[in-house]
Order: structure tokens, then C-alpha cells, then sequence
């Protein structure tokens, strides 16, 4: 606890010192831009000045800004004066994953310590201010519960994992909620009553007890930064709410949007200043994934697609995680490929579904993998032909296959598309052959047995029985519909959005608990095609006329963008849900046999 001090407990000297020290904290405290000046050595730029003077005096905040426009920064920033001019402060850092809110945490204390080289040499003021009661040389503690860091004046600074059952029962004077657009309804059902309990309030057994002599503390307060996600999603309402309640004049509440023209154009003390992103890269995304590049350059969210939608913005966040690519198998685990062929390679994409078990969810699938044989020949400078299709497929079936393993032995199925467009049955009747990879090993060609006469099986008798073509006008719906149920249920998991800086951020058992790590070239199409899937999948809707019921793409964008990697996914979906189904009809065979027993020994 912060210790008070009053007049007669003070010599004159020390009275008049602390008087005038109460007065430049008072000050500090109206003009947070300064304070950030002198306190923790930053001259913002004119934008974030702006926001940061009208977030200091709302009690709730939605800032909506585009990437790489230093939201990160400004929320340490409006974290630390916090801690430093108000005491015995709860701040607690959330977001949809703990890793998330640790790089919050990290970018807070690089700035407190003067480690981020863009600012210059900063000041120690925080530093100073530091409790070492942790035995940490800096006192900021790394946890792997959360990091944390306490000041001499009773202010904590804690970040939170995103698993809501975990953070329930917690009390903030500061709640920070990054990535807001992302978080789950769950763990804003969990969080968002930190802030509740007004702190004012006091009661004493002394009879001169005055509650109106009690120094007033800074208002409880919760800020929700993000790039836009959609209008389904939980923070769009608050971003909403909060503006309409600012237009209304109500000072209490706050909301910004920050396009990317204005970091493009950033002033300093109105004078111009070098943008903080690079104009070439926001044109090239916007090439690219143009759905994308306007949700986090231009914070434009996207719109909720209605009933007829199949699956909202807000379930692919909920399934998305930190997960990486992985280009080689894990072991232990299994894996489903899918194959939606393409004659010249106009969109021909190739899935990697890793499956395993997980308690209380059964047989789950992360989509590890995705591959658009397109953008692999234009890096070669060339169409990839049907031949060279196969030979891809044919390695990435080796590959995640594993070298260790007997043939074919990690590998569930492999789902093709057998529509007539992509050659898809061509395809699978060529992979009957026995083949030799690059390393010139031979392998078993593969069959499916189930659509393959026997004459066509006999003259084959080697191949193995690891291939489904799948008719597209026969199991369409039937795919999609699994699929979706799959994604409800949340066992099928996506890598979060890739933000196209060349690396990711991973949790790991290191001192600071987060690692990043620098992609590959492989990495980063998988990402983005991942990234591409997940539009693709967000415009996609029901149409029903009669009785007749179809998917596809939205109208207005049918003639815009593919679905090439949406029915993919279908085709994992749909393997991952009959061996679901295999699985519950073992266990309640199994079931049925221990009741059996169990009857018995009463007979």
C-alpha cells in the first residue's frame, strides 16, 4: 500500500517538497501528453496526442485502428502513466491468448526500460519505481501463469491467459483488451466485470470517519484496442455503443477510428513526419486479400452476412489460435490431405489436416497446411501441369507420412475432388501406379477401392486403399454441412490471421515465455492461403428456393474470388466427421459389450 503522508507527520522542508511534488503530479495528471514527455521520455506524434488526451479522461474506451499504426505502443504507454500517477492501481492485461497479452506486457516493459531503440535514450523514471520484492533483477516477473510487475506505490500490472474458467473473479481499476475484436463472447463475459467494483467506497468504525475527505482515485477504466473484425463480433457493439454515447457529448465514453492513411501521413507538432508503414506493402496486400487489407488497414468491418451465412466471423476467431505451419509431421499424430485439382493450375489447392485426440472434444483436426499449386509454379516462373501436380502430391504424401513410418501409415485419407472440371478422377486413377520420389525411393501407388471396379483393383493389387474421390454433385451439400458442425463444435482449428511482418510470435518455455520466430517462405504461403480461406469460407451462404437447398459464394462477390479453398476444407471436414463418427460407434459398441458383462455376473 501506497503511504500517505499529512502535515504533521512531515518536517517544513519535507512539507513544502511534497506539496510541490503534489502539485506536479496533479499537473501530470491533466496533461497526460506531457507527463508521457517527462515521465517516460516519448514525444507522440499530433494523432496519437489527440487520442491519448481523450482516452485519459473516459472511462470506457474502443480504439479501431489499422496495422502497424503503433496501437501496441499507445496502450503501454497509457498503461504505464497509470500505474505511475495513480496509486495502488489493478491493471490486468487480456486478450484471446495469453501469449498475446504477454507481447502487451513485453512491450510495456521494453519502454519502462528503455529498450526499444526507435525512442532514443528514454528516461528510468519507471524503473526507479519498481518494486524488487520479487528478486527479479528489473522486477518484472515472467510467470508462466502471467507476467506481472508491482510499484512502490501499490500499482500491479498483471497479464491474464484467455481461458475465461481462469480469469473469473478478478478486480481492475484498468482493464486492457487487445486485440479486442478477436476475443471470444465467453471471455468478455468473464472480464468485462473486473471494472465494477467502485474502489471509492469506504466504511470505518471511527466516529470522525467522513467519506467525502477521502482522496478521489482515477476512475475504473477499460480499453478495448483492435484492428476491425466484423459486425457480429462483441467489440464492434462496444465501439458502436461508445460512439453513439460520445456523439451524444458524454465525455465518459470514447471512440476512434485510425485508418491507415494516418500513420501514412502522420505530423509532429504539425509538421510533417515519415510515415510509420510502407504505402508499397498496404497496395500489395490489398492485391493480395483485398477483404483482408481493408478489415486491418482500413478498419472496415465486415458485414454480418445474416441468416443465410454459414459460418460468422466470430466462430473462425474462436478457432483460430497460435498455431504455425508445420511442413513435417509431429509425432504421435496423424493426417488427413485434401486435393480440389485444377487442368492448368488456376487455383489447384492441396490441404494438410493434423489430427489428434484432445479430452472432452474427442478427435480434433488443425489445419496445418495449405498449399496453392498456382502460386507455387508462379515462384518458378512457370504453370505447374497436371504432371508436376501429381509429383507434388505425391511428395507431400511421403512427407507427412514421415520417414520412420511404414507406407502410408500416418496417413488417413486423401480426399479429391472427382468433378469433371479439375480432372479430379483423372488424377486419382494416375496415383494407382507405383512411383519413385525424388530421393528415388519406390512407393505403393493408392486407390480408392470404393469407386474403382474390380478389374481396374486386380490389375492394381498393390495400391493402397488410402484415396476418397469425392462427387462434387452428389456430396456437396452433405460435406459443407458436416463441416459447419465441425467448426461449431470447434474441433477443427486455423493458425490466427498472419500479419504479413515475415514472423510470428510463439509461446514457449523461454525467460519471457514468447519467442519469435522468422518464417520461411513455405510458412508464409501457407499463411496465406490459410488467411484466403478464411474469406472465402466468410462468403459463403445458404440459398434455399423450395426445397432445394445450395451453397456458394455471396452474389454481389461470385464473380470476384474463388472457393477453391473453402471446399477443401470441406473435403478434410468431411474426413475428420466419419472418423468421428467410426470412433463413437466403437465406443458405444464397447459400451454395450461391458454392460453385457456387467448383466452377466448377475445371471
Amino acid at each position: 500500500m501506497a503511504n500517505i503522508f499529512t502535515k504533521e507527520n512531515l518536517t517544513t522542508n519535507q512539507y513544502i517538497v511534497a506539496l510541490s511534488n503534489a502539485k506536479t503530479i496533479e499537473f501530470w495528471r491533466k496533461n497526460p501528453v506531457i507527463a508521457c514527455r517527462d515521465l517516460i521520455g516519448i514525444t507522440l506524434l499530433d494523432f496519437q496526442s489527440a487520442l491519448l488526451t481523450e482516452m485519459w479522461i473516459a472511462k470506457d474506451i474502443a480504439i479501431c485502428t489499422s496495422r502497424n499504426a503503433g496501437k501496441t505502443s499507445l496502450a503501454a504507454i497509457f498503461i504505464l502513466l497509470t500505474a505511475l500517477l495513480y496509486p495502488e492501481q489493478e491493471i490486468f492485461l487480456v486478450s484471446k491468448a495469453g501469449s498475446q497479452s504477454k507481447l502487451l506486457f513485453m512491450n510495456m516493459e521494453k519502454i519502462a526500460l528503455a529498450k526499444i531503440s526507435s525512442y532514443g535514450q528514454l528516461p528510468d523514471t519507471f524503473s526507479l519505481e519498481v518494486s524488487r520484492a520479487n528478486d527479479s533483477i528489473t522486477g518484472f516477473s515472467h510467470s508462466p501463469g502471467g507476467f506481472e510487475v508491482t510499484l512502490l506505490n501499490g500499482s500491479t500490472i498483471k497479464s491474464l491467459n484467455g481461458i475465461p474458467d481462469n480469469v473469473r473473479g478478478y478486480r481492475a481499476s484498468l482493464l486492457c483488451l487487445d486485440e479486442a475484436g478477436f476475443i471470444t463472447d465467453e471471455l468478455f463475459a468473464a472480464v468485462e466485470p473486473f471494472t465494477t467494483t467502485d474502489k471509492t467506497f469506504q466504511t470505518s468504525t471511527d466516529v470522525n470517519f467522513d467519506i467525502r475527505t477521502i482522496p478521489r482515485n482515477k476512475q475504473n477504466t477499460r480499453l478495448y484496442i483492435s484492428s476491425a473484425s466484423a459486425t457480429d463480433t462483441h467489440f464492434y457493439k462496444v465501439y458502436k455503443n461508445l460512439a453513439l454515447r460520445m456523439f451524444a457529448g458524454d465525455s465518459r465514453y470514447f471512440a476512434a477510428s485510425i485508418p491507415v492513411d494516418i500513420p501514412l501521413a502522420p505530423t509532429l507538432k504539425g509538421v510533417k513526419y515519415p510515415p510509420l508503414l510502407n504505402y508499397a506493402q498496404v497496395e500489395a496486400d490489398m492485391a493480395s486479400n483485398p477483404t483482408k487489407a481493408l478489415r486491418e488497414y482500413y478498419c472496415k468491418f465486415d458485414n454480418d452476412g445474416g441468416n443465410s451465412q454459414i459460418c460468422k466471423s466470430h466462430t473462425i476467431a474462436k478457432n483460430s489460435t497460435f498455431l504455425l505451419p508445420r511442413l513435417v509431421p509431429t509425432k504421435g499424430r496423424r493426417y488427413l490431405l485434401g486435393y480440389d485439382s485444377a487442368h492448368i493450375a488456376d487455383n489447384s489447392i492441396f490441404g494438410v489436416l493434423e489430427t489428434y485426440e484432445e479430452e472432452g472434444m474427442g478427435l480434433c483436426g488443425d489445419l496445418i497446411n495449405m498449399i496453392n499449386f498456382k502460386a507455387l509454379g508462379e515462384i518458378g516462373n512457370r504453370q505447374m501441369l497436371y504432371q508436376d501436380q501429381m509429383s507434388a502430391v505425391r511428395e507431400y504424401i511421403v512427407r507427412y507420412n514421415g520417414e520412420d513410418n511404414a507406407e502410408y501409415e500416418n496417413i488417413h485419407k486423401l480426399a479429391i475432388d472427382a468433378g469433371t472440371g479439375g480432372g479430379g478422377l483423372i488424377y486419382g486413377h494416375v496415383l494407382m501406379f507405383d512411383w519413385k520420389d525424388s530421393r528415388g525411393i519406390t512407393h505403393r501407388g493408392v486407390i480408392d477401392k470404393s469407386n474403382t471396379s474390380d478389374s481396374i483393383q486386380r490389375d492394381y493389387p498393390n495400391a493402397y486403399n488410402i484415396i476418397n474421390l469425392v462427387e462434387p454433385t452428389k456430396w456437396k451439400n452433405t460435406i459443407i454441412e458436416r463441416t459447419i458442425e465441425l467448426l461449431d463444435l470447434g474441433v477443427i482449428r486455423f493458425p490466427k490471421e498472419y500479419n504479413g511482418s515475415g514472423t510470428v510470435d510463439i509461446e514457449d518455455d523461454s525467460e519471457d515465455g514468447i519467442t519469435r520466430k522468422t518464417l520461411s517462405k513455405e510458412e508464409i504461403l501457407a499463411l496465406t492461403n490459410i488467411d484466403l480461406l478464411k474469406e472465402e469460407l466468410k462468403m459463403i451462404h445458404r440459398f434455399v428456393n423450395g426445397e432445394r437447398v445450395t451453397y456458394g459464394l455471396r452474389k454481389d462477390v461470385k464473380h470476384k474470388m474463388h472457393d477453391d479453398r473453402f471446399y477443401v476444407l470441406c473435403l478434410l471436414g468431411n474426413e475428420l466427421y466419419e472418423l468421428r463418427e467410426k470412433n463413437r460407434m466403437k465406443q458405444n459398441k464397447s459400451k454395450k459389450e461391458k454392460d453385457r458383462t456387467i448383466l452377466g455376473l448377475f445371471n
